[in-house]
């Protein structure tokens, strides 16, 4: 499809829980303490490597590449950058659950009198540093509004139709697997995040709709979101930023989930790895159960409880749970 359009696009991997750092590889490499920073040495390799394509235009994708935009302007001049700009209000969201599915959070959302507009900051920030000029942003919207979808919209830059079904990557967690991988966050489960993360994503049946703040708090950050926008707008010209505002100001409050562990919680997510992830499920019983003798005993006592364990195993925590409260 890109080829078609004279656009070279370099491969790159896909991890194994459908999420990707896109072409990140390409053009960045890790410094002697670990941070990422642009490889001029890699740049001038896949240039040569774009022109013996004699394709028209070189497409690179990454999150990564917000974080060294600037070096990246200076490293390869003639580079434009086109951004997505996505309600302050699910940025908020958003950050603290990722936190949880891939950075072992395990503490509550915990709210502050001002909305965080960090990433719209440093957008702004970016935008005047690079130049107007080198920067297109357009309105991104959630997968849920009918008229948006975020390949379709990408691939009209370069006068694309899309006819491509889309795959659902990084998907959300429901309410449940949520508070459940918040909770075994606590453990060392090593190479098992990586599965429980898929398996997790997948689930069906559970709470969808929710928002982890009292509904007071809403409004306020609503309110707070429409501002930023705005002033966002003025300074910055923003495809489709009309249409955000007021889908912002149109957005109606999840029902509120206070993030108090629940034993059903444990029990739905337990039942249902069982049943279709019954390989992952076992290797996650195995770790878990080691820990009833360790000093996280009281911790995995009130998971085990609520799964299908050997009847040995379940009649040794019963005698256990008559003492042990639900972990909060």
């Amino acid at each position: 499809m890109l080829e078609q359009q004279s656009i070279y696009y370099p491969s790159h991997d896909i991890g194994a829980n459908g999420v990707s750092s896109g072409n990140m590889l390409s053009v960045l490499k890790q410094n002697e303490i670990g941070s990422w920073e642009v490889s001029h040495q890699l740049i001038a390799s896949l240039l040569s490597e774009f022109e013996q394509t004699g394709a028209d235009t070189l497409l690179l994708s990454s999150e990564y590449f917000f974080y060294v935009s600037e070096d990246l302007a200076r490293a390869i001049p003639t580079a434009l950058f086109i951004a997505y700009l996505r309600c302050p209000l699910e940025t908020f969201e958003s950050a603290y659950n990722q936190g949880i599915k891939r950075h072992h959070r395990t503490e509550k959302l915990v709210s502050g009198k001002n909305l965080h507009t960090t990433t719209m900051d440093i957008l702004r920030q970016k935008i005047g540093s690079i130049g107007k000029e080198r920067f297109q942003v357009r309105a991104y919207f959630p997968a849920e509004i009918p008229k948006f979808d975020l390949l379709d919209d990408f691939l009209s830059l370069f006068g694309i139709k899309n006819s491509t079904p889309v795959m659902k990557t990084n998907g959300s967690y429901c309410y449940e697997a949520l508070q459940v991988k918040r909770w075994l966050n606590q453990f060392a489960l090593g190479n098992l995040d990586t599965e429980l993360d898929l398996a997790l994503q997948s689930m069906e049946g559970g709470t969808d709709e929710f928002f982890l703040l009292p509904e007071e708090w809403f409004y306020r950050y609503k309110k707070q979101c429409i501002q930023a926008i705005t002033a966002f707008k003025r300074e910055c010209l923003v495809i489709n930023g009309l249409e955000l505002v007021d889908y912002v100001r149109n957005r109606a409050p999840k029902r509120y989930v206070n993030q108090d562990f629940e034993q059903q919680q444990f029990m739905f997510v337990g039942q249902y790895l069982e049943k279709h992830y019954r390989t992952l499920f076992n290797k996650l019983m195995k770790r878990l159960y080691i820990l009833v003798e360790s000093r996280q005993q009281q911790q995995c006592l009130y998971w085990l409880s609520g799964t299908p364990l050997l009847f040995k195993a379940r009649l040794q925590i019963e005698k256990l749970l008559t003492r042990i409260p639900l972990p909060r």
